[in-house]
């Protein structure tokens, strides 16, 4: 964002004013060391560099801040996918959930049988601790 712009003008001054005496450096106008900066900061090489050692050390400085960015934006990536799928329930959690219910319905079934015994006979458990609800329609 704004940070980057900041870098990227400040990058551009002052390489303009470390290469500007220096001879053969291919930075010779403002506007050639805006399009360096621009390259530096995304990471991008291109036909200009820096010549003197200060420009030189403003250009690693650059690309360190570069890759930083880069790299910030990507952890903010995968911290949103990793957080996404977080909080989507597990299955094994689900199954759980599913088991106990179960569990909670055998209790209640078994508890209306001491009571009284169930009125529907398709109610009625043929099997020792297990409810086998038979299939009323055939």
């Amino acid at each position: 964002g704004a940070l980057t712009v900041v870098v990227m003008l400040a990058g551009a001054v002052g390489v303009r004013f470390f290469d500007r005496g220096v001879e053969g450096a291919p930075i010779q106008s403002f506007g050639s060391a805006l399009w360096w900066s621009a390259a530096m900061v995304t990471t991008i090489n291109n036909e200009l560099y820096a010549v003197s050692t200060e420009a030189r050390v403003l250009a690693i400085l650059m690309r360190v801040f570069a890759v930083s960015v880069f790299g910030y934006i990507t952890a903010s990536i995968a911290t949103y996918f990793i957080g996404t799928a977080q909080a989507e329930p597990k299955e094994g959690n689900d199954i759980a959930a599913l088991r106990a219910e179960i569990a909670a319905l055998r209790q209640e079934l078994a508890a209306a049988r001491r009571e009284g015994g169930a009125a529907d006979p398709n109610l009625q458990s043929d099997s020792p601790g297990g409810s086998n609800v038979s299939n009323p329609v055939g």
